[in-house]
């Protein structure tokens, strides 16, 4: 097992405390966990090309769930479908 140690401000902490109260998690740890588990989801999410929203099924509304770093890894996996198709010319992967 390996400890890690993070310094947050302290309203930082009042939000993760509430947090932890409005979904009834016992542990910050247990909290970072599940954190970790929804953002890992949302990488391969990206990763294989696809669009995060969050949907009101009440309302129908659509919103596109938008985080510089999940636009990054949508940024890099367009740039590895990108290949070099012998012509020196770029092709998304797949073409002719």
């Amino acid at each position: 097992m390996i400890r890690i140690q993070f310094d947050f401000p302290a309203e930082k902490i009042k939000e993760l405390d509430g947090l932890m109260q409005e979904v009834n998690v016992k542990t910050r740890k247990d909290l970072i966990n599940n954190a970790l588990t929804l953002f890992q989801w949302a990488v391969e999410e990206k990763k294989a090309g696809n669009t995060l929203v969050s949907m009101n099924e009440r309302t129908n509304r659509i919103r596109e769930i938008v985080m510089p770093t999940l636009s990054s890894i949508a940024q890099d996996a367009e740039k590895a479908e990108v290949t070099t198709n012998g012509r020196g010319k770029k092709a998304k992967a797949g073409s002719v």
